[in-house]
C-alpha cells in the first residue's frame, strides 16, 4: 500500500532536520546537568522565573532558557510532522506508527524534564528519585531518536503493515536493543556520580567505587563500562552474521562500536573532562541511531526480497 503522497524525500529531509535537532537539544540537555544550570529558571515550569523571556544575569539562567527553546521548538516541529503524516500516510502503516510515536515520546520527554524541575532534581541532589528520573529520561529520548531514525528509514520505502516484517530478526532486534538501553541506563548513573562526585585521581576515584562507605551511584557506576565492552562485543558478532547485507552500513556500524567504546575507555581513563563527556554521548547516540537503522534495513531488504 503506498501512502498519499508522491514524494517521500520530504519526509526524509524533516527526519533529517528533526534528527540533528534533537541531538542539539539532547547534548544541550547534558550541558545543563554537568555546569549545574537544572535550576536555572527556578522551580517554574514552563515558563522561566515565571517569565516568557527570563530578566536575569546568571549564566546557568540563560543556559537552562536555551534548552527550553530549543526542546519547545523541537516539540512544535513533531507535532507538526505528526499532523502531516496523519494526513498523508496510510493508519498502522509503519511510517505511520513511527510519526506516531514521535509525537507521544516528544510529550513524555518533555513532562520527564519538567518532573526534574519542578521536584527539585537537580544540581548538587542526590537521590534515588533523581536516578530513576534521570535513567526515563534517558531511556525515553532514546526511543525518541530511534523513532526518527525509523521514519527516515521507512519513508524511504512501500509503507507496509507493520507485522509484514520477517520474525526471524525481531529476536536480535528486541534483545539488543534491549541490552542498549541496559547500558544507557547504566550511563545514567555513571554520568550522575561524575556530576555529583566529581573526581580529581584516579586510583582514588576506583577506589572509592569499591568502598562500603561510598554513596550507591559510585558503587554502581562501575557496572557501565563492564556491561558496554560486554554488548559491544555481542553487536559485532550479530552485525557479522549479517555482513552479506547492508555492506556499506555494516562496516561503518563495526567501526563506531569499536571507536565509541574506546573512546570511552579514554573518557574514563581522563577523569571525564567536559568535552569528552558530551562527544561519549554523543558517540553513544550515533551508535544507537545506527544499531535502528541497522534492524530497519534488514527488515526493508528481507521484506523486499520476498516481493
Amino acid at each position: 500500500m503506498k501512502a498519499k503522497t508522491n514524494n517521500p524525500a520530504k519526509f526524509q529531509k524533516w527526519a533529517i532536520a528533526l534528527y540533528l535537532l534533537g541531538l542539539f537539544v539532547i547534548l544541550w540537555g547534558a550541558w545543563v546537568r554537568i555546569s549545574h544550570s537544572g535550576d536555572g529558571c527556578g522551580e517554574s515550569w514552563p515558563l522561566c522565573h515565571g517569565e516568557v523571556i527570563p530578566q536575569a544575569e546568571k549564566s546557568k539562567t540563560w543556559i537552562e532558557f536555551a534548552h527550553r527553546l530549543s526542546s519547545g521548538l523541537f516539540g512544535i516541529l513533531i507535532f507538526g510532522v505528526t499532523l502531516w503524516v496523519w494526513r498523508v500516510v496510510p493508519k498502522k502503516t509503519s511510517l505511520w506508527w513511527a510519526g506516531t510515536a514521535m509525537l507521544v515520546l516528544t510529550i513524555t520527554e518533555a513532562l520527564l524534564g519538567a518532573r526534574l524541575v519542578l521536584a527539585g532534581l537537580v544540581g548538587q541532589e542526590s537521590s534515588v528519585q533523581r536516578l530513576l528520573t534521570m535513567c526515563l529520561h534517558l531511556v525515553n529520548s532514546l526511543f525518541l531518536m530511534a523513532a526518527i531514525v525509523a521514519f527516515y528509514e521507512w519513508s524511504r520505502t512501500s509503507f507496509q503493515k507493520s507485522e509484514d516484517y520477517a520474525r526471524r530478526y525481531k529476536k536480535y532486534a528486541l534483545w539488543f536493543l534491549g541490552g542498549f538501553v541496559l547500558i544507557a541506563s547504566t550511563g545514567a548513573i555513571a554520568a550522575l556520580a561524575g556530576t555529583v562526585f566529581p573526581s580529581t585521581d584516579l586510583l582514588e576515584a576506583i577506589k572509592k567505587d569499591f568502598m562500603q562507605s561510598s554513596h550507591f551511584l559510585l558503587k554502581l557506576r562501575i557496572w557501565h563500562p563492564f556491561l558496554a565492552t560486554l554488548l559491544v562485543g555481542l553487536a559485532l558478532v550479530i552485525v557479522r552474521q549479517f555482513s552479506q547485507e547492508n555492506r556499506f552500513l555494516n562496516l561503518h556500524l563495526w567501526w563506531v562500536l569499536i571507536g565509541g567504546v574506546s573512546f570511552g575507555y579514554a573518557t574514563l581513563l581522563s577523569l571525564s573532562p567536559v568535552w569528552m563527556k558530551l562527544v561519549h554521548l554523543f558517540w553513544a547516540y550515533l551508535i544507537w541511531s545506527m544499531l535502528v537503522s541497522f534492524f530497519c534495513r534488514i527488515h526493508r531488504s528481507s521484506f523486499e526480497s520476498k516481493e
